[in-house]
């Protein structure tokens, strides 16, 4: 006959009582064998940023069985830590609790990691437990975290271009910044007729430089030309990453911009365009360390990378040309890395 002679804790709220066979003296009576099989051990488990909602970090692996690979176990205890998790390691990593209940073997199988820090690489591993309280090895290491973003803006909500700062000299003829409808969504909008350009910027200003600075971001552009205007005429829609000292002065840029057919696609030692081909609608995920790689600048002096969507004409008076763009989901960040010197964090 079994009998409960102990409850193990092995996370907030869930306890497995560890049972011991105790002989009755009843003659005939067969005992059943104790349960002494273990959970097979999880190999498969991955960890990496969450593509349905920001800062969370998704944890995903195959279940295994309760007696080996056999049946239904009863509990994971999942660990993270700073540093990697191995069975040397394991007891001095924190439990991050709300693991989901085991599913049957070879069930994908899920958890979202919440609360913890952006921008910093953690290490997971989870170990399973049936019904006696067997134990399975504990699984591979897996590591990951969850980009520190530095800008958003989707334009959806709030007053248009509140999180923007328009700017450009807007000399002559139509200068518009404003938020439209197009394909389903609000975006973000610029037009340019005649002389001059209108831009728009993050509000915050430019960001910190590091080369794993990343843009994402929807653009489309648009650019064109009146018959038998002036060669010497071009116009331009797209988007500048100016690179500056830490007095804001700028060191030298790159664009991604469609133009009209007589702008000058020259490169200079710290400058560069890139051409974008008008009416299509594209994602672009920009990396500074990949922008760098166009021009020639001193790493050392680079403080800061400014974001510039821009619209610009150089006919002047009549509106010869007119450069126009539409962007949607804009986002700046940084990816995780690990946090040298620190071995392990407690819960959050």
């Amino acid at each position: 006959m079994w009998f409960p002679t102990a409850n193990r804790i092995i996370a907030p709220g869930v306890s497995i009582a560890i049972l011991t066979l105790l002989g009755t003296g009843c003659t005939g009576e067969n005992p059943v064998a104790p349960d002494i099989t273990a959970p097979s051990r999880v190999h498969d488990l991955t960890a990496g940023e969450s593509s349905m909602e920001e800062g969370v970090i998704e944890l995903t692996w195959t279940a295994p069985g309760n007696d080996g690979i056999e049946g239904t176990a009863s509990v994971y205890e999942v660990r993270y830590s700073r540093s990697e998790i191995t069975e040397d390691t394991w007891n001095g990593a924190s439990t991050f609790p709300g693991a989901p209940r085991p599913a049957d073997p070879g069930t994908r199988q899920t958890m979202s990691i919440r609360g913890l820090p952006t921008g910093t690489i953690y290490h997971f591993a989870l170990r399973t437990l049936d019904d006696s309280a067997n134990e399975s090895g504990v699984s591979n290491d897996a590591a990951g975290g969850a980009a520190a973003v530095l800008f958003r803006d989707n334009f959806e909500g709030g007053l248009c271009l509140d999180a923007w700062t328009v700017g450009g000299r807007q000399a002559e003829g139509v200068n518009i910044a404003d938020c439209v409808h197009r394909d389903g969504s609000v975006k973000g909008h610029l037009f340019k007729s005649s002389f001059t350009e209108i831009n728009i910027r993050p509000a915050t200003g430019g960001f910190p430089y590091s080369d794993e600075l990343t843009f994402d971001f929807d653009l489309e552009v648009r650019v064109s030309s009146a018959a038998g205007f002036p060669p010497a005429y071009y116009g331009l829609a797209g988007v500048r990453f100016i690179f500056t000292d830490a007095g804001g002065n700028s060191l030298g840029h790159v664009r991604y911009i469609a133009a009209t057919t007589s702008f000058p696609f020259t490169t200079t030692t710290t400058t560069d365009a890139v051409a974008l081909t008008p009416g299509i609608v594209s994602r672009h995920s920009v990396i500074a360390a990949d922008l760098l790689g166009r021009i020639t600048l001193d790493d050392a002096a680079i403080d800061s990378v400014v974001l510039l969507f821009e619209t610009y004409s150089s006919t002047r008076p009549s509106p010869y040309v007119e450069a126009e763009l539409w962007i949607d989901d804009v986002r700046v960040s940084v990816p995780p890395r690990e946090e040298a010197g620190r071995t392990r964090d407690g819960p959050v």
